[in-house]
């Protein structure tokens, strides 16, 4: 360790010695929270002032991470956790735990320039979007029911910004790392008086750290912004081509001997290599957003998605084919007035998504399709009706908004000659929520504090999953939120700050299982006890820059999450007071971002994740582990063109750990081993 720690001092100190060209305009990355604009529950005031706990990842801090992937970016929010246990295979929480979510992402409700990304069946393909495209993302954590529908963990707001200084540039980008990672994009982007936008493509490929883990991504993205008079309408089309292998996880033993191995054949089941076990998944993407000005006070806009999802899973056990379509509409009216010293907004809407899907399970012979077992059609419809209040008396602010929320779910076996549906429908649920927000010492601090229900009914994943069984009598999660958080600027804005507790108890929640086959089912689990502090503060040293350094800041994103199980009890085994299953109690990350006047920049983060258990019982965890993470970059602008090269070295510690475990696994397969120290580098070019 000594020796590890002495060489990054070396590092360090060798890139400050660098003498680089002088750039012709400089570039700063850091912003000022205080100018930043909060757009969840529909505030679109500042960070300061929204009555809510919210945070936000630039434009220029996605452009330092330089790699085609948000998962740096995210695990840097305080209470938000992202995995990829193999390459392109991720999962996402906030708040909460992965206990549903064996892959992919649930109980997040995700919008890209207001267009629902999530479908009717609770699911969102989140490792379909190019992530090039993202400009600004938006993490809104706890319940979001009262105007964002089903999600008891938060809501992910993406945004693209399609205006560019030039009417039209290329842009070139190309990254490569260990393991024959390759990473590629190409983009137009235009722009006229009255429409911006741009044409993108991107290819990702990567032969992965274990054994059958190789993946590639290919994406086409569309993106425009039309104004005309009163109408701003937004367009958004993509498609993606996406395979990933599935090295499937190792018990403890196993890891320890060889992590980068993927899953052993058993004396009843093949190998995840000899199944050729893997994802393929072809979608295509569109949707449009349109907002009408009627007048200074009042507004109002729609949103439509279709798409359509051909996905191909050859599993250990079984070869599942699916072939989704997706229709959604999201509409909501507002209207803004001002009395006199009071700013009042009342927002009303609703949203429809529906989702169909064909399922056919067969044998799997060494990854082609075998006889059929059987086949399914299934329906997924979530809607809601919402209406919000806003009031703003000079400093003090109140919220209040509620909503009606509804599941429905038609299923029939129609191998089976089966003619009608099976309907699961879900009761109607009210989730009203109130939030208030007072600053103090001048306006730069403020207490806020909130009141929510939260409602998360389970997904089409969850109600069919592999086993191929329909669960007809898996019940919505459902509970109340209660938070008090404090945050602002100290010492002339040097400083900002948020600190955040929030105490949620879960209801029903939903579990996962293993059957002895290795396939998954889910169950309720009566309750979870969430109680959780996070903190963010950062510090931007420097009061202003100097003739060598344009800027110093330090951050830490730190949150504590010591969740239990409450009233749980299967057969004669009792759960209660044990701790929930894939929560790390302690989580926190450090990050040190230095830039010079020259276009020079280094980032450091440091991660630290606290042991996982790995099972109800309690009876397994993953070790906690430090992540070390060193980026060093150089911008070079001018009028025409603009270059940014950046290297970087991941796991820098070396340290063998599991970013994704397989939680409650058959046979004790927990463990999926991620990269050891391994590099990147790369360049981005525009002109």
């Amino acid at each position: 360790m000594t020796k590890k720690i002495i060489l990054l001092l070396l590092f360090c100190n060798s890139f400050f010695c660098i003498n680089a060209q002088e750039t012709i305009e400089n570039t700063v990355f850091t912003d000022s929270l205080s100018e930043v604009v909060v757009k969840s529950f529909h505030f679109n005031g500042n960070w300061l002032k929204a009555p809510v706990s919210v945070s936000l990842i630039s434009s220029k801090q996605l452009q330092i991470k330089a790699i085609p992937s948000l998962l740096p970016a995210l695990n840097a929010i305080a209470g938000v956790r992202m995995e990829e246990r193999s390459p392109l295979s991720y999962r996402l929480s906030i708040r909460g735990s992965v206990l549903r979510s064996p892959f992919g992402v649930r109980n997040i409700k995700i919008y890209w320039n207001n267009i629902p990304i999530s479908d009717g069946s609770g699911n969102t393909y989140f490792n379909l979007i190019d992530a090039t495209q993202i400009s600004e993302m938006e993490v809104a954590k706890g319940t979001a029911a009262s105007m964002y529908g089903a999600g008891t963990s938060g809501v992910v707001l993406l945004e693209t910004a399609t205006k560019d200084t030039s009417k039209n540039a290329f842009n070139a980008q190309l990254s490569v790392g260990n393991y024959n990672s390759i990473q590629q994009q190409l983009a137009w982007k235009y722009q006229s008086n009255k429409s911006s936008g741009s044409f993108t493509q991107s290819h990702q490929q990567s032969n992965g750290y274990r054994h059958h883990a190789a993946s590639q991504k290919n994406n086409f993205t569309w993106i425009n912004d039309y104004t005309y008079q009163k109408h701003q309408i937004q367009s958004l089309v993509w498609y993606t081509h996406l395979y990933y292998q599935t090295p499937g996880a190792l018990t403890e033993v196993q890891w320890l001997q060889n992590p980068k191995a993927s899953r052993f054949a058993t004396n009843t089941l093949p190998s995840a290599a000899t199944q050729k076990a893997a994802i393929y998944n072809n979608t295509l993407f569109a949707g449009i957003h349109h907002q009408y000005q009627f007048s200074r006070n009042h507004q109002s806009s729609i949103a439509v998605v279709v798409n359509n999802s051909n996905i191909n899973n050859p599993f250990i056990t079984n070869y599942e084919t699916r072939n989704e379509w997706n229709v959604g509409i999201h509409a909501k009216s507002i209207v803004q007035k001002n009395l006199k010293s009071v700013q009042f907004e009342w927002i009303n809407g609703f949203e429809y998504l529906h989702n169909f899907s064909n399922i056919a399970n067969y044998g799997n012979k060494l990854g082609k399709k075998d006889t059929l077992q059987l086949r399914d059609k299934v329906q997924a419809i979530q809607s809601f009706l919402y209406t919000q209040l806003q009031f703003k008396f000079n400093r003090f602010q109140l919220v209040f908004g509620t909503s009606l929320n509804q599941q429905n779910i038609l299923y029939k076996r129609v191998s089976d000659g089966v003619q009608s549906f099976t309907h699961k429908k879900t009761p109607i649920h009210l989730m009203p929520r109130l939030s208030v927000l007072l600053p103090i010492q001048s306006s730069s601090i403020a207490v806020y504090s909130s009141v929510a229900k939260g409602f998360s009914p389970p997904s089409l994943a969850e109600v069919r999953p592999s086993d191929g069984n329909f669960y007809n009598q898996l019940r919505a999660e459902n509970g109340w939120n209660v938070e008090f958080g404090v945050k602002g600027f100290l010492f002339n804005n040097q400083v900002q700050f948020d600190v955040n507790f929030y105490h949620f108890l879960l209801k029903d929640a939903i579990v996962r299982r293993n059957s002895t086959t290795g396939t998954e089912f889910f169950i309720n689990a009566g309750s979870i006890q969430q109680k959780g502090i996070e903190l963010f503060a950062k510090w931007n040293m420097l009061k202003q820059s100097t003739a060598f350094l344009k800027q110093i800041s330090i951050s830490n994103a730190s949150s504590y999450q010591p969740y239990l199980f409450r009233n749980y009890q299967q057969a004669a085994v009792v759960y209660d007071g044990k701790k929930v299953t894939g929560v790390a109690p302690i989580n926190y990350v450090n990050t040190v971002l230095i830039e010079l006047n020259n276009g020079l920049y280094t980032e450091i983060s440091h991660q630290y994740t606290d042991k996982i258990p790995l099972n109800d019982a309690n009876d397994s965890f993953a070790n906690d582990y430090h992540l070390l993470q060193i980026r060093i970059g150089y911008l070079l602008k001018n009028k025409k063109q603009q270059y940014h090269f950046f290297v970087g070295v991941d796991n820098l510690l070396n340290e063998k750990y599991s970013l994704g475990n397989d939680i409650n696994a058959v046979g004790r397969r927990y463990f999926n081993a991620a990269p050891t120290i391994n590099f990147f580098g790369g360049i981005k070019m525009a002109w």
